[in-house]
């Protein structure tokens, strides 16, 4: 069952790491946050055009990152506001760009698994 929350979340996702997000730890944050960033756009511009999975599970992870990293730098923290129950269980409470991160994590994963693509040879067209 979904439930709508409001829930202010100075850690990193799922909650996690909250108490150190407060008093100046949102900056540190934010920084690990733009060091994502960097790696995995460096990580896009040398994909293969033609790697339709990989493009994708990047532009998830990629646009959930900066997603977080500006609603940190806004605000202090990220809002998190969907919350999952199943039986007695609950998740903790996530955001949109918490689930394109996780969705692009789980197709770099299944990525990772396909065999390697051979390199077109110089000057062949593709």
């Amino acid at each position: 069952m979904l439930h709508l929350s409001h829930l202010r979340n100075s850690g990193v996702a799922f909650g996690l790491f909250a108490d150190q997000g407060a008093d100046g730890g949102a900056w540190l944050l934010a920084g690990l946050g733009v060091l994502a960033i960097g790696v995995v756009t460096l990580y896009f511009r040398r994909a293969r055009a033609d790697d339709a999975l990989l493009l994708t599970a990047l532009g998830l992870v990629l646009g959930g990152a900066v997603g977080n990293l500006l609603d940190r730098l806004a605000a202090g923290a990220v809002t998190d506001f969907v919350g999952v129950y199943l039986g007695s269980y609950r998740w903790p409470d996530f955001n949109v760009a918490d689930s394109a991160i996780s969705i692009g994590l789980v197709l770099l994963v299944l990525d990772s698994f396909r065999a390697p693509r051979a390199e077109p040879a110089p000057g062949a067209a593709e």
